[in-house]
This record gives structure tokens, sequence and C-alpha cells, in this order.
């Protein structure tokens, strides 16, 4: 049988359809593979990113004072699980001269501690006397003070100082130091420890 040219060109131009139907089908095929991997890969980028980032909100710290006999008394970041022995390495170390019986270094710690490490021979009330001293000589206005002045109240820490403030500002001036109660934060015995070195003008 004899084939003309036109059959040929038909039969060719078949040939060249087919050749790039399968090109174009494994061409797509190949695409479909290379989106759904870079999908699974998104996901996991996704995944490791969001895991860092609840750590990272779960790692919480706390802001401890301390003061009395270590090598560097002062504020001090650290982690909200930390305990008092935490706190003395921060601050050097204890001086030879604290007094190691009286210092519970398994103590858990919460923010806004304040801490006094006493000396040998020392007494707490020796502490509270000369504190309540050096501060009737220049008493804290509440109503004015910054929150730096705050902070250098016993036991008022950088989240305590901003409460204060605002409620000043949100409720006006405080008519008496006993009112300084109703911030969250300062119970019966805190408020105790600082109302000889607060006014209320």
């Amino acid at each position: 049988m004899k084939v003309s040219l036109k059959q040929k060109q038909v039969i060719i131009m078949f040939l060249v359809i087919i050749v790039i139907s399968v090109f174009i089908k494994g061409y797509l095929n190949e695409k479909k593979k290379i989106y759904i991997l870079s999908t699974a890969v998104n996901q996991e980028i996704k995944k490791d990113v969001n895991d860092l980032e609840s750590k990272s909100i779960a790692k919480q710290t706390i802001f401890v004072h301390i003061e009395g006999s270590v090598k560097n008394p002062g504020l001090y970041e650290l982690d909200a699980d930390s305990r008092m022995n935490d706190v003395v390495h921060a601050a050097g170390g204890l001086m030879d001269n604290a007094d190691r019986k009286r210092i519970n270094l398994a103590k858990r710690l919460v923010d806004e501690d304040f801490i006094y490490i006493l000396a040998i021979g020392e007494e707490l009330e020796d502490i509270e006397s000369s504190v309540s001293s050096n501060n009737s000589k220049g008493s804290i206005n509440i109503n004015s003070a910054s929150k730096q002045e705050l902070e250098s109240l016993v036991g008022i820490g950088p989240a305590l100082a901003d409460r204060i403030i605002n409620y000043r500002n949100e409720k006006g001036k405080f008519n008496s130091i006993e009112e300084l109660k109703n911030v969250n934060g300062i119970g019966e015995k805190k408020f105790n420890d600082i109302k000889g070195s607060i006014t209320a003008k």
C-alpha cells in the first residue's frame, strides 16, 4: 500500500502531538510533586518556628533585689524558677562575714522579692531601724515620686512601681499613705515595711 505525502504529514503531526502530550503530562506531574514537597517543607518550618516561639514565651523571668553581705548587691533578672542560691550566685557570692546559718539557699524566689543577707552578729531589727532612720530624713512622696524613686523603697520592684504610678494616674492623688494598700501587690506586710519611708502630700 502506498502512503501519500499528505498521509505521511498527518501521521507525523499525530506522533508530534503524542510526544508533546506525554512531555506536558510529565512536566505537570513533576511540578505537582515539587509543589507538594514545597508545601510540606513550609509546614515543617512553620512548626519549628511556632515551637521556638512557644519556648520563648514559656521562659519567663523575675526581678529580685538583694542587699547585705553579698559581693555585688543590687537588682537582678532571673529565670522564674530560680532559688536563693541563684540570686546569691548572680550577686557574686556571699561575703566572708555572711551568716550562712540563717540563709536558706533552697528557697524559691518570686518576682519583686527583696532579700537582705545578714552578717554574723547582725540582727534584722538593726537593719529595719537603720532603714527607718535614713528614710525619715527624706520620705518619698507617693503622689509625685518617679518610678526610680519608688523602686528605692524596700520590696518595691519595677513591676510594682509601674502599678503604683498607673493607679495614681487612673484614680488621682493618694489621700493618705494607707490608700497605697489598694494597689495590687501591696499587702499589709509590704505596707508596714515601707510606711515609715513614704508620705502622701
